[in-house]
């Protein structure tokens, strides 16, 4: 697929736009070209300063695409290269935001054990009064 109107965010669960593929980018090449399901979602996007208008994205359907990707091995292997480029990008980004996540995740439930600490602390001292 290749978006030629607009722009795709590529979201991972239910995160903020882990990247941003722009007009003209192709769009699902990698899980058909190494037949891998996705675990992104994609959001269509209007980019910033520019009226709405739609996301129009043309498509092929996947025998269509591995008949041509047959047909002209130089051109499939091109589309397999970018493809895997693309994806090590995507999934270096992923992989630094989920990092990030889980290391804000891990100092939040440590502020709240340290602070239900004080709690136990002054039930304790309420005890002992």
């Amino acid at each position: 697929m290749m978006i030629t109107n607009g722009s795709v965010g590529i979201h991972h669960k239910k995160s903020k736009a882990l990247y941003h593929l722009p007009q003209f980018s192709y769009i699902g090449d990698w899980q058909l070209l190494f037949n891998l399901k996705s675990i992104y979602d994609y959001k269509s996007y209007c980019e910033p300063g520019q009226e709405f208008e739609p996301t129009r994205i043309m498509c092929l359907k996947k025998s269509k695409f591995l008949d041509l990707c047959y047909l002209y091995p130089k051109t499939a292997a091109n589309f397999k290269l970018r493809a895997l480029e693309r994806r090590k990008r995507i999934t270096e980004q992923v992989d630094t935001e989920l990092q990030e996540h889980l290391a804000m995740k891990s100092q939040f439930i440590q502020k709240i054990k340290e602070g239900s600490g004080r709690v136990r602390n002054l039930e304790n001292l309420d005890a002992k009064i």
